[in-house]
């Protein structure tokens, strides 16, 4: 009897001292889902911030008539604007999107001389030329992108339309040509 007993004690000891580190386990469960679920609304609260951001910055893309557009160094679109000259691409069959090759827009005798002013951007250097798409006539800006250690790794483009300021000035000329650089053809 002395035996049980003392043989139950330690049983009951054992499992007093299972019970307390199993509370202890619990607790420590319980803190580690409390800071789980604390990370996961601090994550959901970035992603929706990201979400803002990228929201507005659109907007902001997008409330210019200017065609906007990135490109990485697989000259391929990164992202662009809802310009009408993306609309009239889109219109043609040409699928300008996110991951369309921009280089695949030109014939092969004027391949190289847009890659190459693609190229001067990957380089470093600013590029402005004046190009016409359906009949409208743009005056396109290429500036490099750069990371924050100050690396190229793409090119933005503006393309402003600047068809009717064209025509405005060979109106005024009495009908002499406007050249492209601005400069009046007499």
């Amino acid at each position: 009897s002395v035996k049980i007993n003392h043989r139950n004690r330690k049983l009951l000891e054992q499992s007093q001292q299972q019970t307390e580190e199993m509370r202890a386990q619990e607790e420590e469960m319980r803190q580690n889902m409390e800071e789980l679920t604390a990370t996961q609304e601090g994550m959901n609260r970035l992603l929706k911030e990201a979400q803002e951001k990228e929201t507005y910055l659109n907007n902001l893309m997008d409330a210019t008539p200017d065609a906007i557009v990135a490109i990485d160094r697989e000259y391929k679109v990164v992202l662009r604007n809802n310009a009408t000259l993306f609309e009239s691409f889109l219109s043609q069959g040409i699928k300008y999107e996110k991951g369309y090759y921009v280089l695949g827009l030109f014939k092969q005798e004027e391949f190289n001389y847009h890659k190459g002013i693609y190229d001067k951007a990957f380089a470093g250097e600013t590029v402005q030329v004046t190009k016409e798409y359906f009949g409208r006539k743009y005056s396109i800006t290429y500036n490099p992108l750069r990371s924050t250690n100050g690396e190229v790794i793409g090119v933005s483009i503006f393309a402003h339309d600047e068809t009717e300021l064209v025509e405005l000035k060979e109106q005024l000329a009495g009908g002499q040509k406007v050249n492209e650089d601005g400069s009046w053809n007499l």
